[in-house]
C-alpha cells in the first residue's frame, strides 16, 4: 500500500482512529487457501491424487501461517532465515548425494493420505469468517482516537471515554515483524504523552505507514496553528488600541 503524502492543497483529516487487532487476523491466507482447496476438491470429485494435492497445499500454507503468527521475524532475522534455508538446502543436497535419503523420504511422503472432503475446507473458511466478524465487533468497542487537541480512549459496551490533551504528544512507528507487515500492512505504534507515565503501546495497527503519515501531517498542522496564534493575538490587540 502506497503512502499518501498530504500537500498544502490537501485537507488533513480532523481525527484518526487507531484499532489494535488480534494476531488471528493474520490467518487470512490459510482461510483463503481453505476456500480455494474446497472449491478445487469439490471439482475433482472423488478423493484421488488431486485431492491429496489440495490437502498438501493447504497444510503447507497453514503451517507457514502458524509459524508467522507464532514467532517474531524482524527484517534482519528474515534475511538470516533466508540464508539459513539456502545453507540447509545445500547441505541436504550434499547428504543426499552421498547417502541417497530422498528415495525413502519420498516413499514416506507418498504413503501419507493428506486428503479431506470439501466440507472440511469450507468449514475452516466459515470458522475464520465468524472469528473475523467477532474481531471486527470487538474493535468497535475498544479503540483510540487522536484529533488536533485530544487523545481519546473509547472502551466498553457503554462507550466510556477517557480524554487527554495532545500537548507534548510523541509517537514512534515500529515494524517488529516483517511477514506480518507483508500480509497485513500492520505494525506497532508507541504513543508517549505527559498524561501517562508509561507509553501507550498499540500492536497490530493496520495500515501503519498511512497512519504514521497522517499523524505527521496532523502534528505539523497543529504546530503551525500554535505558532501563529500569538501573532494573531498581537494583531487583534493593536487593532483595538487603534
Amino acid at each position: 500500500m502506497a503512502q499518501t503524502k498530504y500537500t498544502d492543497g490537501d485537507r488533513i483529516p480532523d481525527k484518526i482512529v487507531l484499532r489494535t487487532w488480534p494476531k488471528m487476523l493474520f490467518l487470512w491466507p490459510s482461510a483463503v487457501t481453505a476456500l480455494v482447496a474446497g472449491i478445487g476438491t469439490s471439482l475433482s470429485g472423488e478423493m484421488n491424487t488431486r485431492g491429496e494435492l489440495w490437502g498438501t497445499f493447504f497444510l503447507v500454507v497453514f503451517a507457514l501461517n502458524l509459524m508467522i503468527i507464532t514467532f517474531e521475524f524482524p527484517r534482519s532475522t528474515s534475511l538470516t532465515l533466508v540464508l539459513a534455508c539456502v545453507a540447509l538446502t545445500w547441505i541436504f543436497v550434499e547428504v543426499n548425494r552421498r547417502y541417497n535419503i530422498i528415495a525413502p523420504l519420498r516413499d514416506f511422503i507418498e504413503s501419507l493420505e493428506l486428503a479431506a472432503r470439501p466440507d472440511f475446507y469450507f468449514a475452516v473458511f466459515v470458522i475464520y469468517l465468524l472469528l473475523l466478524l467477532g474481531m471486527f465487533i470487538s474493535t468497535r468497542f475498544n479503540y483510540w482516537e487522536i484529533s488536533n487537541n485530544e487523545l481519546l480512549h473509547h472502551k466498553g459496551m457503554m462507550q466510556d471515554v477517557e480524554r487527554f490533551s495532545t500537548d507534548g504528544l510523541q509517537y514512534s512507528k515500529q515494524i517488529s515483524d516483517f511477514f506480518e507487515h507483508l500480509i497485513g500492512r500492520s505494525g506497532r505504534l508507541v504513543i508517549k504523552t505527559p498524561a501517562f507515565e508509561q507509553p501507550i503501546v498499540l500492536d497490530n495497527v493496520l495500515g501503519i505507514n498511512q497512519v504514521a503519515t497522517t499523524l505527521d501531517s496532523m502534528m505539523e498542522s497543529r504546530r503551525v496553528v500554535v505558532n501563529h496564534a500569538p501573532e494573531q493575538q498581537v494583531v487583534e490587540v493593536r487593532e483595538n488600541q487603534a
